[in-house]
């Protein structure tokens, strides 16, 4: 893959930069300071995504905040896969595997500790847009874990569907690549809201341009139809090195698949 050229570098700074400066003012606020903090913020998000702005803010702030100071001093370069989601992706890149495992392809990762597709949806555009990739994959797992805090499947796909748009609107000629909710051994009790959860994903891919879906679920499953414990860590809910080898082995064919076919669509200039 070519290295980045230095217009494509010099282009990805202004992005990020003029809407971290933006938001800055408001999001450095607290609701102590002024009550009206949370219904500003929200006012810049479609409605579907307001109620989940004020607790998205409170607990993962800080943290996109590190992921936007790691996005600015690393290289850019279009060539990459941007992978955004939970912890399934931080882990994997503090690993130190997440380079080899996804060989050929080089990876940037944006993922965070306990993310659901609701608050991620009004991290979109601080995390996605400023970013320049090949391809976009997410992976979220926490929306469903069989919790009074679980989402419906409504508001994961209002909240998916915001994600979609804020990429497309950036980088339109990318793919998007929706990873399907893995069944893990210590949410399987919630098994049929996760099936529910993971079909709504996938009809998401088929009714949106330029977006695809990877199943994984009965990868992860034992001839029982039981989730694989020697696939998992000791939490029974993050893959273990196995469980790594197995997921990118099936990330890389779906994008080897996704890329070739874009390739194949898109109108030659």
């Amino acid at each position: 893959m070519n290295a980045p050229s230095q217009p494509a570098n010099r282009m990805r700074f202004p992005f990020a930069w003029i809407f971290v400066l933006m938001m800055s003012p408001v999001l450095a606020q607290s609701p102590q300071q002024s009550p009206n903090v949370t219904t500003e913020i929200a006012s810049q998000f479609p409605k579907s995504i307001a109620p989940w702005v004020d607790a998205a803010i409170k607990k993962w702030d800080q943290d996109i905040r590190k992921l936007e100071a790691k996005a600015i001093q690393e290289a850019d370069s279009p060539d990459n896969i941007l992978m955004v989601g939970s912890s399934s992706i931080r882990l994997w890149e503090e690993s130190g595997n997440i380079g080899r495992d996804m060989a050929p392809f080089r990876v940037t990762a944006r993922g965070y500790g306990g993310a659901k597709y609701t608050d991620l949806a009004v991290f979109a555009e601080r995390l996605i847009r400023p970013e320049a990739y090949r391809a976009l994959v997410l992976f979220v797992g926490n929306d469903v874990a069989g919790s009074s805090d679980d989402r419906s499947v409504e508001q994961v796909s209002d909240a998916l569907r915001h994600i979609i748009r804020v990429a497309q609107e950036a980088r339109p000629e990318s793919p998007i690549l929706i990873i399907e909710v893995t069944a893990t051994p210590s949410r399987y009790a919630a098994r049929d809201a996760l099936i529910a959860l993971n079909a709504m994903l996938r009809r998401t891919a088929i009714e949106m341009p330029h977006v695809y879906f990877l199943p994984t679920w009965e990868h992860f499953l034992s001839p029982a139809g039981k989730p694989r414990e020697t696939l998992f860590r000791a939490d029974r809910l993050h893959l273990n090195e196995a469980g790594y080898q197995l997921w990118s082995h099936l990330i890389r064919d779906r994008l080897t698949a996704v890329l070739r076919l874009e390739s194949e669509t898109t109108p030659k200039k």
